[in-house]
């Protein structure tokens, strides 16, 4: 802190000018910095002002209290300022370590934060590359989703079709089943040759209606009946009119095609349920033929029983 302090300088006219005339002159100077400069710089006036010559008027002794006062002020502002600066150069102190402090502290903060992103990519290195792989077995499994949708339409597409085609076999085969039971009826035992009291009949039990898959074909085997009906005219009209007498060869051979007939009306029951269930004999052609040869045997050797000639009876239908 600069101040200002009062010089006084006396200056004596000539003779000219009169005697005991003065010039009394003021003069402010900066003043240093220093305290000991500055009380050189008063002590310095105070001996120009009582240099010899000088007045001792009341004016110069008010100005010199004046100069007192302004001094002790100047005194107390420089006991103020160093205290100030003592408070200044701790606060600095105090800025300093305070800046050094903020320094390690953002020091710290960004090697913390390089480490965090370290730690962050380190971790999450693995979890993008784990999201990565589930995506695209998600891809993969939506897509294995839509193949099999498709494939599934198209089993159930096949499926239903394949059962059309099954039903429509199954009732071909149990309308083939019921005419081959009830040719081997009538083949084995034909009109009047079954003793009194015993009936023969056939039954072909399935899923399908037979009696209206029997009345689709009706019309078809309307033509059928009239022929066979012709053959039995024929044949009634070339039989003789009465019998002959049966024998105990003919009773016994009649018994033995009664339970051969059921014999061979349970296989056929057993061949059309093993269709059915999807599971046919592995010997088809050779249980269809057994069966036209037992029915045709049993024909021949009934009509030979009876003492009629075995080629002019129908044998098998």
């Amino acid at each position: 802190m600069r101040s200002l302090v009062a010089r006084r300088s006396v200056v004596a006219y000539g003779p000219s000018a009169g005697a005991g005339r003065r010039r009394l002159t003021v003069r402010y100077v900066q003043a240093p910095t220093d305290p000991n400069a500055e009380l050189e710089a008063a002590m310095r006036a105070a001996k120009e002002r009582n240099a010899p010559g000088a007045n001792s008027k009341p004016a110069i002794i008010a100005e010199s209290e004046d100069l007192k006062a302004k001094f002790a002020k100047i005194q107390a502002e420089v006991s103020s300022y160093r205290a100030l600066s003592v408070e200044n150069g701790k606060l600095e102190e105090e800025l300093a370590r305070l800046r050094r402090e903020n320094e390690e502290l953002s020091q710290k903060v960004a090697n913390q934060q390089a480490e965090v992103a370290k730690a962050v990519e380190e971790a999450a290195g693995p979890l993008q590359q784990q999201l990565q792989e589930l995506s695209s077995h998600l891809a993969n499994s939506q897509g294995q989703l839509e193949r099999l949708g498709e494939a599934v339409e198209a089993a159930e597409a096949d499926k239903q079709a394949a059962t059309k085609s099954l039903q429509e076999e199954n009732k071909q085969l149990l309308l083939a089943l019921a005419a081959a039971a009830k040719r081997v009826g009538d083949t084995l035992f034909p009109a009047g040759s079954l003793p009194k009291g015993l009936e023969i009949s056939t039954l072909v039990e399935g899923r399908v209606d037979l009696a209206a898959l029997a009345a689709e074909q009706e019309a078809a085997a309307s033509a059928a009946a009239a022929a066979a009906a012709a053959a039995a005219a024929a044949a009634a009209a070339a039989a003789p009119a009465k019998p002959p007498p049966e024998t105990a060869l003919s009773r016994f051979l009649g018994f033995v095609s009664f339970v051969s007939y059921h014999v061979v009306g349970a296989l056929l029951l057993y061949y059309a349920a093993s269709i059915l269930r999807g599971a046919p004999p592995a010997l088809t052609l050779e249980f269809g033929l057994g069966c036209v040869v037992v029915s045709t045997l049993f024909g021949w050797a009934r009509a030979a029983a009876k003492g009629l000639p075995a080629l002019g009876r129908p044998a098998a239908a």
